[in-house]
C-alpha cells in the first residue's frame, strides 16, 4: 500500500529531523571531544602548576631552613665577639689599674730618692764639717767609746 500523500511529507521531515538531529548529536559530541581534550590538557597544566608549585614550597621552605642556620650561626659568632669584648675591657680595666699603680709607685719612689739626696747632702754637710763640734755636742777623740760594765746594747 502506499503512503498517503501527506505522509510523504512527514517522511521527508522526520528524514530532515532526523539529519538535523544527528548533525546536532554530532557537533555536541565534537564539542564534548574538545572539552574533554582541553580539560585533559587544562588537567595537565593544572598537575604541572601543582608541580611547580610544590617545587617553590620546597625551594622556600629550604630557603627558612638555610636562613635560620645562618641566623643562628651569626648569633653564635655574636655571642662570641661580646664575650671577647668584655674579656677585652675587663683585662683594659685591669691593665690601667696596673699602670697607675706603677705610676704612683713610681712617684713615691721619685719622691723617695729625692728626700734621701737631701738627707745625704745634709749627711755630707755634717760629714765636711767633722772637723769642728757643733754647739753641744762633744765627740770623744780617743776613737773608742767606753762603756759601763752592765749596760747592755740596746739597738
Amino acid at each position: 500500500m502506499a503512503p498517503p500523500a501527506g505522509h510523504r511529507h512527514c517522511r521527508q521531515g522526520q528524514r530532515r529531523v532526523g539529519a538535523v538531529g544527528r548533525e546536532a548529536a554530532a557537533n555536541r559530541l565534537a564539542e564534548a571531544q574538545r572539552q574533554a581534550e582541553a580539560e585533559s590538557s587544562g588537567a595537565a597544566a593544572t598537575d604541572e602548576e601543582r608541580r611547580r608549585a610544590e617545587r617553590r614550597l620546597k625551594d622556600a621552605e629550604e630557603a627558612v631552613t638555610r636562613n635560620d642556620n645562618i641566623k643562628a650561626g651569626l648569633k653564635l659568632k655574636l655571642d662570641s665577639r661580646r664575650r671577647q669584648q668584655a674579656e677585652a675591657a675587663d683585662n683594659l680595666q685591669k691593665a690601667d689599674r696596673e699602670r697607675s699603680a706603677a705610676a704612683q709607685r713610681i712617684h713615691i719612689l721619685e719622691d723617695l730618692e729625692r728626700n734621701m739626696d737631701g738627707y745625704q747632702q745634709s749627711v755630707k754637710a755634717v760629714m765636711r764639717a767633722g772637723g769642728r763640734p757643733a754647739a753641744g755636742h762633744h765627740r770623744p777623740r780617743g776613737g773608742h767609746h767606753h762603756r759601763r760594765k752592765g749596760l747592755r746594747d740596746r739597738h
